[in-house]
């Protein structure tokens, strides 16, 4: 290689949406690991779009992403491009795209790379496939998962940050004054389990900054000590990795410096080991307590000690529940004690800390009645919000392994959603569908948390029964899951809209008209403050009772109030004030 050759590799990314969430970390990562290297002749660059973009500029999103790297490489005036994708389940059709569209408009010689989570994903079945002794799938579709990926040169399995070092170390000298890289086939290149202590910060040498995306993945740990079948980490190693306290607490001075509002936590078992989740939560409460966090954790492992840490932080904690049938999650190696997860539950309820669940439809042995009693089981514990998806049958997991013995039908293309089980036909999936979609709309877009079991009981059905009859009630107001209704695009007071509606029929077709303005106004109430506390937003109500009897939870059994208490018209302006939320009699 001559000293004039330059190779300019780009870091491509296509993210899902625009969102903390959504930065590409994992491309930063692997950018950093090149930049520390120091390879001579060699510069990098990251390059990112998200479909929400895409959308905004009216562009296909491969079309988008290609002209920016082409972009890139035009002024850098490099010899040779090296472009890497980063896949996900959900971009990985766009990448074979955008690469395909780089690859015939670039005039110098260029090296295409593709790694990430479906990479990995994929090339672990393919290697399972290959060396099962059983060979009923070895005319299966299953086993040309790869076969879409032929536009790519090297795809990387697993991490990325030492084989793509060394991928680089070998074009560099072998290949960067040669004519056009063709491949007839990708070559896999397996990725080493890296060490966390070893590894550079992309924060911290300034690959990557997190002002642009108003908030950070924070990266703590990799691996998990579960084996879960429907996830990836259920092929992978059983043991946690976890990167330096010191190298996190000069993360998170750096965060401060930048004034980041929100952090996305990147530990699926965060509070498992219990002294080093409260280090981190003391570092946190020390270093920018002003920031909201998101975690994911443990149910089982919550304690009164760290519920207080975490009530100590603007936070809210996300939950794998996935079903609260215990065969169902035996089926994929999970256990399940529902006394004990009440429990531990109930710990964060009285510590007022914010959490959800997730829930799957679609499970190996779930039916559509025992999904309905995973819902009643998951809102009788308070959470605020749920989290349901149907099932993916992801390649590289255990479950995708088991399918056919499991007789699992699924898509073959991504998202690779359930179709059917023994146990869930079509119908009964398209049904849980739409009453996910309600649940979604109705309790966790309408921040239905603080009233919804009140209201509930005197109508005398389980929340899934009312989500059922919700789902029919938005086919017949055009905003049912079939209609591009997305609660996500809509102001919460229009959510509450269709709460109120739809609770008056409810209440009328039980006959329990006389309660419906006490209704009303515990509705009102809390959807006014919620907004209050959310987004800062004023509102002035008409009300017909004293706001005080309500906000000290006499109205708690609904009929009763209605019954009792005397009606009287009230004025209120509820408000953020500077001491939170308040309101004040008009």
């Amino acid at each position: 290689m001559t000293e004039k050759t330059k190779i300019q590799v780009v870091f491509a990314a296509i993210l899902a949406e625009t969102s903390p969430q959504a930065l590409p970390l994992g491309a930063a990562c692997v950018a950093s690991a090149v930049r520390n290297a120091k390879l001579k002749n060699i510069q990098t660059a990251l390059c990112d779009i998200s479909y929400d973009e895409a959308k905004e500029l009216k562009k296909d999103a491969a079309e988008l992403i290609s002209e920016k790297v082409l972009e890139i490489a035009k002024k850098s005036e490099c010899f040779f491009l090296v472009v890497s994708f980063s896949a996900f389940v959900w971009n990985i059709l766009d990448c074979v795209r955008a690469a395909e569209i780089i690859k015939q408009k670039i005039k110098i010689p260029l090296l295409l790379v593709c790694g990430g989570p479906e990479i990995t994903a994929r090339a672990r079945t393919m290697s399972f496939y290959q060396n099962e002794l059983d060979k009923t799938y070895a005319h299966d579709e299953k086993t040309n998962l790869l076969e879409d990926l032929s536009v790519f040169n090297y795809l990387i399995q697993g991490e990325g940050e030492t084989a793509f070092v060394e991928l680089l170390k070998k074009i560099s000298f072998e290949n960067a004054e040669n004519e056009k890289l063709n491949y007839k086939t990708p070559r896999l290149i397996v990725g080493k389990t890296e060490d966390c202590t070893l590894l550079s910060s992309p924060w911290l040498d300034k690959t990557i900054d997190p002002v642009p995306y108003n908030g950070v993945l924070w990266e703590l740990s990799r691996g998990c000590p579960y084996n879960c079948s429907y996830c990836f980490e259920s092929k992978g190693e059983r043991n946690v990795r976890k990167f330096p306290i010191e190298r996190l607490e000069k993360e998170i001075e750096l965060f401060a410096r930048k004034k980041v509002p929100q952090f996305f936590i990147l530990d699926p078992t965060f509070n498992v080991d219990r002294e080093r989740a409260l280090k981190l939560l003391s570092l946190m409460a020390k270093k920018l307590p002003e920031a909201h966090y998101q975690f994911e954790v443990r149910a089982e492992c919550m304690d009164k000690t760290l519920a207080e840490s975490f009530s100590k932080l603007s936070c809210s904690l996300q939950i794998g529940l996935q079903s609260a049938n215990t065969q169902v999650l035996r089926n994929i190696n999970r256990s399940f004690d529902p006394k004990t997860f009440s429990k531990k539950v109930a710990i964060l309820n009285n510590y007022a800390i914010v959490f959800g669940f997730d829930l799957i439809y679609g499970l190996p042995g779930d039916t559509l009645p025992s999904f309905c009693s995973s819902i009643d089981y998951a809102l009788s514990l308070y959470p605020n919000h749920l989290e349901i998806f149907r099932l993916s049958v992801l390649p590289g997991t255990a479950l995708y392994e088991q399918s056919h013995k499991l007789g699992l039908k699924f898509d073959s293309k991504p998202p690779y959603n359930i179709q059917c089980t023994p146990t869930f036909s079509r119908s009964d999936l398209l049904k849980a569908e739409h009453l996910s979609f309600a649940c979604n709309v109705f309790y966790s877009a309408g921040r239905a948390v603080t009233w919804f079991l009140s209201l509930l009981q005197p109508l005398k059905i389980k929340p899934s029964q009312f989500f059922s009859d919700f789902a029919e009630w938005q086919l017949c107001n055009n905003c049912a899951l079939n209609t591009g209704f997305n609660p996500c695009l809509q102001p919460h007071i229009e959510i509450e809209r269709m709460q109120l509606s739809f609770l008056r029929f409810k209440y009328e077709e039980k006959q329990l008209s006389f309660a419906l303005n006490a209704v009303y106004d515990v509705v009102r109430l809390n959807g006014a403050l919620a907004r209050a506390c959310g987004e800062g937003e004023e509102t002035t109500l008409e009300i017909s009772y004293d706001p005080e009897s309500i906000f000290s939870g006499e109205a708690m059994d609904i009929l009763a109030f209605a019954e009792e208490a005397c009606m009287e018209q009230f004025r209120i302006r509820i408000f953020a004030g500077k001491e939170g939320i308040d309101y004040e009699i008009l």
